[in-house]
């Protein structure tokens, strides 16, 4: 584990994000782990990083994007899968390849941003995670740009179909 350091923060757009981790190799016990061709954890910034709610993350290896990615309920539970009693660090198999190849390769430091803030308030008052629809806009923003990321297909917008207000022939606005 990192040692407890000042943060490093950083803008990409207007978003801010913190540093939370570099990805390193390790040796797997290929004992307790089965078909499994790529060994890479994360040694984390803070202990407790794995305890982050949901938010959106950005992969950089040196200072360039590449991924955007969103998750659900906790760090802990987008990456951390138990694999025969055996706890590894996953993301997907094409991901773990790649962050693999780098640091095989160019030895390249691979490291792991969280968005700092994806809460957006209502002006009367409620909160709303907006993680997904931001990580979306950088992804878009950042193919526009000519980014080279490894999910540029995921610009999925959703599916067209009709609004409530165009079923129901609605033009007014309801109190």
């Amino acid at each position: 584990m990192a040692s407890a350091t000042q943060p490093m923060i950083k803008s990409v757009y207007q978003y801010d994000f913190i540093k939370v981790g570099r990805f390193k190799k390790q040796k797997p016990d290929w004992s307790t782990t089965e078909n499994y061709e790529y060994s890479v954890y994360l040694d984390y910034e803070r202990p407790d990083v794995e305890k982050i709610e949901q938010t959106m993350y950005l992969i950089f290896i040196g200072d360039q994007i590449k991924y955007v990615g969103e998750y659900k309920h906790t760090w802990w539970d987008r990456c951390i899968k138990r694999r025969r009693c055996t706890e590894l660090n996953y993301f997907s198999h094409d991901m773990g390849y790649s962050v693999r190849d780098i640091l095989d390769g160019t030895g390249e430091d691979v490291t792991l941003w969280f968005l700092i803030d994806p809460i957006m308030q209502f002006q009367n008052g409620p909160l709303l995670n907006c993680n997904r629809a931001i990580e979306l806009a950088l992804i878009q923003d950042l193919i526009a740009d000519g980014v080279d990321i490894w999910n540029k297909n995921d610009t999925a917008r959703l599916k067209g179909g009709k609004s409530v207000r165009e079923v129901f022939g609605l033009t007014e606005r309801i109190n």
